[in-house]
């Protein structure tokens, strides 16, 4: 089975980092996270993932670790209702009958599957250089032919933007001390992906969804059309944005702050950008 037959057949698909993994497989995980969830496919990562320095900005919950599910055979045109209230230790379901009886034997608990494929990212071991092993099932090592193939499958009109998401992920720095991801995206970022910088709101949406709710995302971006350095800040910290307001000029709206640099130099940019986080 060749490596495009193994990803199209495969539907329960796991993302494990190798002996090596860093900050850009970490980024490279991401994207063919992201490009397969669009084609349907059941994702998850393994746990090794979130250990990385490089992972500190990110909200395990927004990523399946496993998956099971709750049937009720033969039950289906009987339910007219389905409810469920969830506490911090439990989660109770409620259901309303139209017709009919529940007892428990129609309750059924369905565990997570095993993968059909699991898409290895990060291994640097010679010993693991061949593509596709089959112990326990299906391994997939060569993760950069594995996005590779995951953007093919798309259609044409999402691989720039995912291309973009890629190119963000792999310049994301992440500081701890300000909850803060700072990004970077020069021209020929959006010349090599045949994007613009009106395609980085579908980044910020999918960093957003994946981030803790306390951090922030900063993107300072070439701009062709004004040849300056454009930023875009998003943050829930009123002082945050108040800083780069007073000090760019930045307009506020919402939880966003938008400016400009008075020039096109990224290195400048982002002295100024740390200059001003210093407290």
């Amino acid at each position: 089975m060749s490596p495009l037959e193994l990803i199209q057949k495969s539907q329960v698909i796991e993302i494990a980092p190798g002996s090596g993994a860093d900050s850009g497989d970490l980024g490279e995980a991401l994207a063919i996270f992201h490009a397969l969830s669009n084609l349907g496919k059941s994702m998850r990562f393994k746990e090794g993932f979130f250990s990385l320095p490089s992972a500190e900005w990110m909200d395990k919950s927004s990523f399946p670790l496993q998956s099971a599910a709750i049937s009720l055979k033969g039950m289906a045109s009987c339910i007219s209702h389905v409810s469920y209230e969830k506490s911090e230790q439990d989660l109770r379901f409620s259901f309303s009958l139209s017709q009919g009886q529940l007892n428990p034997e129609h309750v059924q608990l369905e565990p997570s599957p095993d993968p059909d494929l699991t898409i290895i990212v990060g291994e640097k071991e010679a010993l693991h250089n061949q593509e596709i092993t089959t112990n326990p099932h299906f391994r997939f090592w060569n993760s950069g032919k594995a996005l590779e193939i995951s953007l093919s499958l798309l259609s044409p009109f999402q691989i720039p933007s995912e291309k973009l998401l890629l190119r963000t992920l792999h310049s994301i720095i992440f500081s701890r001390e300000h909850q803060l991801c700072l990004a970077s995206l020069e021209k020929r970022d959006f010349r090599d992906t045949q994007t613009n910088t009106k395609d980085i709101r579908s980044v910020f949406q999918s960093l957003i969804s994946w981030a803790k709710p306390e951090v922030s995302f900063l993107c300072l971006l070439e701009s062709s059309p004004k040849n300056r350095v454009q930023g875009i800040l998003r943050t829930g910290k009123a002082e945050l944005r108040k800083k780069f307001s007073l000090n760019l000029g930045a307009k506020e709206k919402g939880s966003w702050a938008l400016f400009d640099f008075p020039h096109n130099n990224m290195r400048l940019a982002k002295e100024k950008v740390v200059s001003l986080l210093q407290p």
